[in-house]
Formats: C-alpha cells, structure tokens, sequence
C-alpha cells in the first residue's frame, strides 16, 4: 500500500503535468557530457523540484550516490521549469518572473557541470544563465544589474554567492525569484540557517541537493521546510557505481543494509583503563550541565579534548609524546595537561565548584596516561596486530582515522617500532587512511576511467571489497563526514568497553538519518497537497551485528552478545549531557594546508601553535557591527598601499584597514582557494599527490637513517643524516645549499622543490618509489596549486588597489583558473575588507580553537 502509494503521488505532482516537461524526463531528453545519463531517481527529483517552486516551498535532497551528473540535473530541471513557465501567458505564471535567481554554494563547479549538460534537441544553452556577476559580502543597496542574453530565451539570469557572510542582506538586495543551495556533501554551512530563515520571511521557494543525509544542513531544512532522503547506495565489487536506477521505490524500501561490527578491546591492561576514562566522562558530562560564559566552555572543553586524546591513542605513548608536536593539530600529554593545570588554577579563582570538579576529573585523567604509559597502549597493540594479519581473499582491509594527522602519527609508529612501511601493509591488502582519503576514493569511483587511473594507484583495487575498520567511536563533531564509511557493506569499529553504550546510541542515530523514515512521507504529502496515509516501517540503513572481543595483547577474537555486562548502559544524565558537549576542538586536527611559503622563511610562519591556549585575547571591533577576538599571535592581513601585508594582530591599530576571510580562522589564501575547488576531481588529484610525497619522504627518510648503509658510502658522504643527505643529492648535481631546505621539505612547509629535478634526485637517494614514478605528476600538482595562488593573488591586489582609490570594479569576471571556472568573483565572496574602530585586550585564559573567527551583531 505504501510503495503505490509513494509512486502514484510522486506521478502526479503540481508542476510536472504538462506534456513538455513530461516528455523531457519520460523520453530522457536531459543529457551530460552529451549522453543520457539520467535515471528514474534524477526523474523523480525532478518532479519533487518542480513541484516545490510551483509551491513556493523549500526542499532539500539528498541523492543516493556521487553519480556528478546529479546536482546538475537539478538545477537544470529548476532552470527549465523557469524557462517553459515564462512562456505561459501573463498572469498564469506560477513563478515569479522578476529578479534573479541566487545560487548559494560552499565550493565551485556548477558552471562546468551546466556546460556539459544539455537538452536533446533543444537549442538551449544552460550555461548562458550565468549573468557574470557575483556578489561581494558588502553589497547592500546597490541595484541588481541588467539583464543579459540569458534573460531573451527565457531563461532566468543566475548570480553566484560562495560562503556568504550576510546572506540576508544579499537576499533583499536581490530580491530573488527563488534560490538554489547546493549543499554537495558539506558536514554544515553556517549561512544556510539565517539564508533559510529570510527566505520563509519573504515567501521565497529553495531548491537544495546535497549528498550527505549526515550533514547539518539536513537538520537546518527541516526546521525551514522539507527534506527527501534517499538512502545512500551501498559501494560493491564489480558492480558499476553508474549503474541506472531503475526503481527507485525498491531503493527507499532497500533491505541493503551496511553492517557495523562493534570490536571490543579485552585484556590485562583495558579493563581498568577503561573503567577509569568512563569515570572521567561520567564527571565530565555533569560538569558541562551548568557552564557561565566562555571561560568556564573552554575549561570543560580542553578536559575533554585530553580524554578524547587518551582513549583514541594509536602509538606508543612515548612516541607520541616525541611526534605529536610536529604534526598540525595534535598535542603531547604535556601539553594537554599543562593546560589543564593552567584553566584549574584559574578557576580556583573564579568557580570554585568547578575547580573541585576539574581537579577530581584531571586526577583520574592522569591515572588513565600513567595506566597507557607503564603498561601500554592497547589500541596500539590491536591495531599492530591486525595489520599483519592478512583479510579474507577478496576484501580490502581499509584502518580508518578520523585525521591526516593520526594517520601520519600511526604510519610513523609501525616504521619506528616494527619497521613496517605503507608499501609492505599493501603485501597484506591493508591500506592506512584518513576520512578523507576515502572520500576521495569514493569520489573517484565515479570518475571517468581516463581521469581516475592515476589516483586509482593510491587506492584499493576496486574488485576487491573494502572493508573499513574504524579506529576509535567517531565522535558527535565527525559524524557528518562518515558518510563514505556508510556506503561498504560492514565496517568495524574499534572501541574500549565503556564507549559500547554511547556506540549504540550513535547507530541508532546514524541509521535514522540515512533511511527512509515519516520526514520523507511527510514531504511526499505536502507537495503533493494530500494526507499522508499510514506508512509501514522502512529497513533500517544500518544494522548493529554481535559483537566481538579482541585481545589487544594477541589480535585473538571471541564473539559475544550484546547482552553481558560490558553493554550496561551509562548513567542516563551523562548520556545526554554527551549529545551537547562540546567537542570542536577536534576539528583542529583535520588534514593541515601545506602552506607554499618562500624557502627563505621561517617555520614560525606555518608551524602550529605550541599551545593549546593562550593568557589573555585581543578583542577588535570593527566598522559594520564585525568583531572578533585574536591570540595575541595570530596572523592578520593589514591592507596598506593598495597590498597585503602579514601582521600580529597584537600590532594592529585604530584606523588600520584589514582583509578577513570570513569563516577561517587561519586567515590563509591557500586555504582559501583550496575551500572553493578542493572537491573538483582534478585538484583532488593534485592535492594527494603532494600529500603522498610528502609522507613518503618522511617515512623514507628515517627508514635510510635507521638503515647504517655501507662503509664505503659511509667514506664518501658521511653518515646519514640531513648533512648526509645533501651531500647525496649534491652528487647528484643538486645546487642546494642548505640543510634547512631539505628540514622544509620534511615539515610539510613547501608543496614540493622548487628544482625539478631534486625532486628525482632526493628519491634516488631514499628509494621512493612511488616518487619516482610519479614525479611528473607531483610536478603538475605543485605548479597547479602554486598557479592558483600567483592567480589569486595578482587578482586581489589589482581589486585592492581599486578598492583604496573608490574605484568601481568590474572584474568579478576575471577568471583565475579557466579549467575550474574559477573567478575573482567566487573568491571575493568570502572576503572582508574592514576598518579597524576599537581595540582592547581582554583576560583569558582562552582556548586557541574558540579564536579567530569574524561574528557580527545581531
């Protein structure tokens, strides 16, 4: 009853009853990259789309899979629905003629994916919607341009707004017909709230696509509207990721499911352990239940950034302690104690209760490192012992961390401690990876062959079946980026004892967001202006199996029911107090930029902070209601003459004018630009190809330090050091000089060698492999990424200057990258350029981590 009746409502709904629109999608007219390459699922989203502007509604989807004709589709769709309505006679139009279309998004690429889609048969060139004009985050006032030749065919005319920093004002200067978001598979967007919020004021229709039913932005649309969500389809051998949807009822109604298989650490040294983080979570959690301002959030906050530190350990203690310094956004045990010690003691001042708590919890927290310090560190111990022990014929042992930097950490610690290097883990079809280097091998499933060969060589074959195995319970900041280890078949996870209850509550909450559910009913419903009926339960998306005990000593297992004691469920007080604690410390341990600074500067530049906090704040206030608090080191753009110049903020002045990059809290135009183009396929490439060379030399290099080498090398070149090595590479005709570029180079701190062929020359000398082979390629990326800053850049101070002088600009339309479709203007959209008014210092402690970002009064 309610799979017919889902197929007969979506048939029937407003805005798709005319025959054009319907011989469009029933005869597949809608072509990409010149073939048909729609399915029953693009048509029904067609149909929710139509209906929704007909409605003046607000609809989010999410698709099934990352198929990259979709999100075009869907716009297309929109677009042509405008199109066939403006030929209607007047006063029979049901959508509004005037204004602009506003198309909102996070990174570039709709103008390419609208150029490779056309219509069958129809002289119709969607790409000439775009009116070449995009929106500054200052425009206020201003009139909307004038029409373009979009506008003669019918066609509505198509502004661009990337990251908006006002998208209220932008909507009332605009005065849209309706608004496209594309939410592509972003964890939130912070502007989709008050963007959404004008809209429902102003009665304005939204059409929004993504790919990720995780994602906050899920959240923020049911609060404004409707949401469809199709379940994500789950990633097979030998079975083509393209491969049409032909029912898509079947698809809602799936009992294809992925299965996560909770393993639970058991031995001599995991039992107290645990015991001791759960007391300390326990406590925790009903310390964060009454917090006062900002100081006592950061108080609880760098406690639980500790805890988190301790139980998601990888290494031995001892090395990380030594490593953990040199790799962007993680902290040693030192560090993370003393400041905890630092906001104790100053709470001892001003919160009394608080600071009994803190002391009670930092006291059990220290007993749980002296625990993993005298007798080890059992994820380190399971995790060693899975990676030499070989998967099921077939299937691809993917060791899943939630950063780049834990995955580093790991890599470094197997070469340190067992010798054991990425390309001997491949003996064993067991692959080291971050969050987001399977994103983007899920992505490059569904790229053509010709452009996914060479990325393919860095990911598992794709007839094997990946099986992830996820270190640590992911915690609430990452769960809207698991969305790439919900699409294999069974995933492991591997977890203490006292993180099982919370595991099982996140599996709960997981499977709800990726199923079919009443929310999607519900929407069915109210476009389709009918009552909803009694719907059956739908398969869930996810499934808990049995779970199984490891010994962390021996990588034995033993499978258990879910029903013993180590599934006794927490104190119901804390289990809520963990859904809202703050935990966005941890997204400062994401994957760090390579900053391509100049061989001459300092690692000071780009290094990450030595601590976690800082004494006291530098409050500024800007013109237009801006502020924002700094540490005293932080690094500001300061606009003088027309040009940028790097700054403490600590130095800045009343009146001095300064460039924001809304959003960032490292003020970086690297970053910058890597925000807007790093999910095109191309720079995806380009980027892990830097970051496999990059790793490659570090591990490489103490591999050939740890390996003495011959005497009589030894005689020739010395020992084998950074003095060894530039000597080495000096024989090979290097005309490097200084030891200090290669230390550079091995900090991550340049993209790659500025002489090409150094790069082959230090390979050489360490036995890179994968270097050497693909040397060309790191090349191509390192100039690629270095071609878009010198664009970027030029840009920018051409505008600037502009901007001093009171000029009026008109080179939004300058393209920085015409591969891309990247333009000044997507960039410009994130930039402030602000007057200084008022400055002040403001006592602390502050946590680093709540710094640094540009807010604006209400």
């Amino acid at each position: 009853m309610s799979l017919e009746w889902i197929k007969n409502v979506i048939a029937a709904l407003p805005g798709t009853e005319d025959v054009l629109f319907q011989k469009l999608w029933n005869e597949r007219r809608l072509l990409f990259d010149g073939q048909k390459a729609g399915d029953a699922v693009d048509d029904w989203n067609a149909r929710l789309i139509a209906s929704t502007l007909r409605s003046h509604e607000r609809l989010l989807i999410t698709v099934p899979d990352f198929r990259p004709h979709r999100p075009a589709f869907s716009f297309a769709t929109a677009l042509i629905r405008h199109f066939l309505d403006s030929r209607l006679p007047v006063g029979s139009n049901p959508i509004p003629q005037s204004g602009p279309v506003l198309y909102f998004g996070s990174t570039v690429g709709i103008r390419d994916q609208l150029r490779r889609t056309g219509v069958q048969n129809l002289e119709l060139s969607l790409a000439e919607v775009f009116s070449q004009q995009h929106i500054s985050r200052w425009a206020s006032g201003s009139g909307c341009p004038t029409s373009d030749a979009s506008s003669a065919v019918g066609l509505p005319r198509v502004v661009t707004v990337y990251a908006p920093a006002d998208p209220e004002a932008i909507v009332r200067t605009y005065c849209p017909c309706w608004i496209a978001v594309d939410c592509g598979d972003a964890p939130s967007l912070n502007w989709l709230w008050p963007l959404l919020d004008e809209a429902v004021r102003r009665g304005i229709a939204v059409i929004a696509w993504g790919q990720n039913p995780l994602s906050e932005c899920v959240k923020d649309f049911e609060g404004h509207g409707q949401t469809f969500v199709w379940p994500p389809s789950i990633q097979r051998p030998n079975i083509d990721p393209c491969q049409l949807q032909l029912n898509p009822v079947n698809l809602l109604n799936t009992d294809k499911n992925t299965a996560l298989i909770p393993i639970m650490l058991a031995g001599r040294v995991v039992s107290s352990f645990s015991d001791t983080i759960r007391d300390a979570g326990q406590m925790l959690g009903r310390a964060s239940q009454k917090l006062e301002g900002q100081f006592q959030r950061d108080a609880i906050a760098v406690h639980w950034r500790y805890l988190r530190a301790l139980e998601s350990l990888a290494a031995p203690l001892d090395f990380y302690e030594a490593e953990a310094p040199r790799l962007w956004g993680l902290k040693s045990f030192n560090q993370l104690g003393s400041a905890c010690a630092n906001f104790r003691n100053s709470c001892e001042q001003v919160a009394r209760k608080l600071y009994g708590e803190l002391e009670r919890i930092g006291n059990l927290l220290n007993v749980a490192k002296d625990n993993l310090e005298n007798h080890g560190c059992p994820l380190w111990e399971a995790l060693s012992n899975l990676c030499i022990s070989e998967p099921p014929n077939g299937e691809a042992r993917i060791i899943l961390f939630a950063s780049n930097a834990r995955k580093r950490l790991f890599i470094f610690a197997l070469l340190a401690r067992h010798n054991i290097t990425e390309d001997d883990l491949l003996d064993f079809h067991t692959h080291v990876v971050s969050l987001n280097d399977l994103r983007r091998w899920i992505y490059c499933q569904h790229m053509p062959v010709e452009t996914a060969n060479t990325i393919d060589l860095l990911m598992p074959p794709r007839s094997f079946l990946w099986h992830p195995v996820v270190v640590g319970l992911p915690s609430p900041a990452i769960a809207a980026r698991l969305l790439p280890v919900f699409v294999q078949p069974n995933v492991d996870l591997v977890v203490y004892p006292h993180q099982c209850p919370s595991f099982i509550r996140r599996a709960a909450e997981w499977s709800d967001r990726l199923s079919t559910n009443r929310r999607t009913m519900g929407t069915i419903a109210r476009l389709g202006k009918i009552r909803e009926p009694e719907i059956k339960t739908f398969p869930s998306r996810l499934t808990v199996t049995e779970a199984i005990e490891m010994n962390a000593e021996t990588a034995a297992t033993l499978k258990i029911t879910p029903s013993g004691q180590l599934w006794k469920p927490d104190d119901a007080v804390v289990e809520v107090a963990r859904i809202f604690q703050n935990e966005g410390d941890e997204s400062a341990e994401e994957d760090y930029l390579w900053a391509d600074q100049d061989e001459n500067s300092t690692a000071d530049t780009v290094s990450d902070p030595g601590n976690l906090w800082c004494q006291e704040a530098i409050e500024v206030q800007f013109e237009q209601g801006w502020f924002a608090h700094f540490a005293p080191d932080d690094i500001i753009n300061l606009v003088r003459n027309g040009a940028l110049e790097q700054r403490y903020v600590r130095s800045l002045r009343t009146g001095d004018f300064v460039l924001l990059i809304h959003g960032q809290q490292r003020q970086s135009l690297y970053e910058l630009i890597i925000s807007r183009v790093h999910k095109h396929p191309s720079i995806e490439l380009h980027l892990a190809m830097i970051r496999r060379w990059q790793e490659d030399l570090r591990v490489r290099f103490e591999q050939w330090q740890a390996n003495k080498g011959d005497s009589a090398e030894l005689r020739a070149f010395g020992v084998r050091d950074l003095n060894g090595l530039l000597r080495r590479m000096q024989a090979r005709g290097s005309q490097l000089v200084s030891t200090l570029t290669l230390n550079f180079w091995l900090r991550g701190m340049v993209l790659c060698p500025l002489d090409p062929e150094d790069l082959q020359r230090v390979a050489h000398v360490l036995n890179m492999s994968f270097v050497l082979q693909f040397h060309k390629f790191i090349l191509q990326a390192a100039s690629r990424l270095r071609g878009l800053h010198r664009g970027l850049s030029m840009k920018l101070n051409r505008w600037l200057a502009e901007h001093a002088t009171g000029s009026v600009s008109k080179n939004d339309d300058e393209v920085i990258d015409p591969d891309l479709g990247l333009t000044f203007g997507d960039v410009r959209s994130s930039l402030l350029v602000l007057h200084v008014i008022r400055i002040q210092n403001v006592a602390g402690p502050f946590l680093r981590g709540s710094l640094g970002l540009a807010q604006k009064d209400a």
